[in-house]
């Protein structure tokens, strides 16, 4: 899935750098103002992709260590996932959980 979805996206970057690259280096005269606005332009993309590539290798690695951790703490013979079985079990569960009296 993730190979297919990588390749996917490598193939979209090529075709998108390979059918514009004739466009842009085509005239030779840039404007001062054209060239200054296409360089910023490249440099907000480039820093977007860094940062995006830095927030999913970030929440990878929170996934793993704390996430991980916390489910293995859980206990799976708690009470907190058992069904009421009637309407007064029910009643005193919300009860305890919410701490009323």
């Amino acid at each position: 899935m993730k190979t297919k979805f990588l390749n996917r996206f490598i193939f979209a970057i090529l075709v998108v750098h390979l059918c514009t690259t004739n466009f842009a280096f085509a005239a030779v005269d840039f404007s001062p103002e054209i060239k200054s606005a296409l360089v910023k332009f490249t440099l907000v993309m480039c820093v977007i992709v860094v940062f995006s590539l830095i927030l999913s290798v970030g929440l990878s690695v929170y996934n793993k260590v704390f996430v991980k951790t916390k489910s293995l703490l859980f206990d799976n013979n708690s009470l907190s996932l058992k069904t009421p079985e009637d309407k007064d079990e029910a009643v005193m569960t919300y009860i305890t959980r919410n701490r009323l009296e």
